[in-house]
């Protein structure tokens, strides 16, 4: 059973928050909790939609506020808008896919977990222990759809086997970044590498709030070059035009809201990748 940090991260770090402090929550976060509770209410995409968009103009326009509410310091207020992000792309994926197939699992996954990706053997130079061990690479990303499935391994000229109960075999891998530049795009890029070959027609998407590549990784039209991002499928910018400079980010956050159409054009890529995944 997922824990509530793999399926409501944005929640979890306000509870948290909540329960360590006795006089309750400043004003502010209490304000962002009780939005959370509207967006795990929500029965669609759609009304998920609406209550994203408030929350996240609410973090834009009283940026000061939440900040100095959470501490003051810049990686508590960074932490909160990854787990927020990370809980957009849960929630818009667990309601697009649940009228599709209900069997699918939508899950963040905890350090140290993941899907499985290949084999180690574990030794190093200098002699080999005796008996080797054998481990099985498990990697991540911030949200894996996927089925549930005991995998079998066997060994036929042992004619040996073990299963490993309850795994999960993605369909639809999301990461999620506040922006990407080229070092963030080739870590992603690396993890796709590292999770597709294992499994046939998955699909790969960035979500991303702010664009921070530079010129050389635009067409004419200003689009990114699809060639550069394979074999990732798709990169989802929720907001308009490219990262500005922390001391302008609020107002250019205000300036550049997070949009509903790529929101749903998230749902729409999930959509795909289950149709395209199930006529395979």
């Amino acid at each position: 059973m997922p824990s509530p940090e793999e399926t409501t991260p944005f929640g979890l770090y306000l509870s948290n928050l909540l329960g360590r402090r006795t006089g309750g929550l400043p004003g502010i976060l209490n304000d962002l909790y009780g939005l959370h509770v509207e967006l795990q209410a929500a029965r669609s995409v759609d009304a998920a939609s609406t209550v994203i968009l408030r929350i996240s103009s609410t973090m834009d326009e009283e940026m000061t506020r939440v900040r100095e509410a959470l501490g003051g310091g810049v990686t508590p207020f960074s932490t909160l808008r990854g787990y927020f992000l990370e809980e957009v792309a849960l929630t818009v994926a667990k309601l697009t896919i649940r009228p599709l197939d209900p069997g699918i699992v939508v899950r963040k996954f905890s350090t140290g977990d993941g899907v499985i990706t290949g084999l180690s053997l574990r030794y190093g130079r200098g002699g080999l222990p005796v008996p080797t061990d054998m481990r099985f690479r498990k990697d991540r990303e911030d949200v894996i759809l996927g089925f549930p499935r005991d995998l079998r391994l066997t060994d036929p000229s042992a004619e040996g086997e073990l299963t490993l109960a309850n795994q999960l075999v993605p369909l639809c891998v999301i990461a999620c970044k506040i922006y990407i530049d080229a070092t963030r795009l080739e870590n992603v890029l690396a993890k796709a590498r590292s999770i597709l070959p294992s499994y046939a027609g998955a699909s790969f998407f960035v979500l991303a709030e702010w664009d921070a590549l530079g010129a050389v990784w635009h067409g004419a039209a200003g689009e990114i070059l699809d060639a550069l991002h394979a074999p990732v499928e798709r990169l989802i910018f929720l907001r308009k035009g490219q990262r500005p400079d922390n001391k302008v980010l609020r107002q250019e956050s205000i300036a550049h809201p997070y949009r509903r159409d790529q929101l749903m054009a998230l749902s729409d890529r999930i959509s795909r990748a289950y149709q395209n995944w199930s006529a395979a």
